[in-house]
């Protein structure tokens, strides 16, 4: 037959007291009850205190999320101001491109220019000494090389201005990128940093709901035992009101004569320390046989008699 330890309700022996055997059991209950009750009132201490944290958490991983969408808002605005400047080099490189290409060109022309007006001049000098038959046409086209000349001067110079004003422009818009560079890359520094806070949090928060979980189960449990213990002092009161007196030696000279309210091995001894706790046995435990009947060992009567947990 499967054997179960029953809790039985004995009656602790005072020594020299002679205290009534159901006054001593109501002792013992009230005692356990009154260990129960403070410790839920440490769980639930406990349980305040987690809840405030779980709270003040929340709040702050509310916080990181709202901070970190600006964040991140933020730097999607850098980034698209990036691109814009990079795009907006790359049309000033091209221009810069097209004017030092056309700079190019005209300072070929104006040494074209250059080289044919000092052909002409060296030959109409020549003609002058040679023969005098046409002087104003040596002049007229002196006068033309001299024109061209200055119009690929002018040419150039503008040329120049523009590439200059260019190169101004792109060294402005390459500053600014710098600058933005620099921030973007404290804006992600920071965005990085945000995130591992939101993270510890999110780490500490599931610890919290684990811890608050288990004290909230833990907490039903001791309450449910709290009633059921409650409602056995209360069923020990009546029976002890209820009892009337079979034998009238000293309770205190019965110690050691009295037979076991069970048949079974005794589990637990009055008096010693229980597994894993600091409060002592007010009784004794003995392993029955479920269903074993449980009488009582002298005046009362058996008012409980099952597991009761720990």
């Amino acid at each position: 037959m499967r054997k179960t330890l029953l809790g039985v309700l004995v009656a602790a022996l005072a020594a020299g007291a002679g205290m009534p055997p159901g006054a001593a059991a109501t002792a013992d209950r009230q005692a356990e009850l009154q260990a129960l009750r403070e410790t839920i009132a440490r769980i639930q201490s406990r349980l305040q205190t987690l809840e405030q944290r779980h709270k003040h958490t929340a709040r702050a991983l509310a916080k990181s999320e709202r901070d970190i969408n600006r964040r991140l808002h933020r730097t999607r605005e850098l980034e698209a101001a990036r691109r814009k400047q990079v795009a907006e080099l790359q049309q000033l490189e091209r221009e810069r491109g097209v004017h030092l290409k056309r700079l190019r060109a005209q300072r070929r022309s104006l040494r074209g220019a250059l080289s044919s007006a000092y052909a002409l001049r060296q030959q109409g000098t020549l003609r002058i000494l040679l023969s005098l038959s046409e002087p104003a046409a040596v002049g007229r086209s002196l006068k033309y090389h001299e024109y061209v000349q200055r119009a690929h001067g002018a040419r150039i110079a503008a040329v120049q201005s523009t590439v200059a004003a260019l190169d101004a422009v792109a060294d402005q818009i390459q500053a600014k990128r710098d600058a933005l560079d620099l921030t973007l890359l404290t804006e992600r520094a920071e965005l990085d940093q945000l995130r591992k806070a939101r993270e510890e949090r999110r780490r500490v928060l599931a610890a919290l709901d684990q811890e608050i979980n288990s004290k909230q189960k833990r907490l039903a449990r001791l309450k449910e035992d709290e009633a059921a213990l409650a409602d056995i002092v209360k069923e020990l009161d009546r029976a002890l009101g209820a009892q009337r007196p079979r034998d009238r030696r000293p309770f205190a000279s019965l110690k050691g004569k009295m037979p076991l309210p069970a048949k079974g091995p005794v589990t637990a001894h009055f008096g010693r320390r229980r597994l894993h706790s600091q409060l002592k046995w007010q009784g004794i435990v003995i392993a029955a046989p479920i269903g074993s009947d449980v009488t009582a060992i002298a005046t009362g009567r058996v008012v409980f008699a099952d597991w009761l947990r720990g």
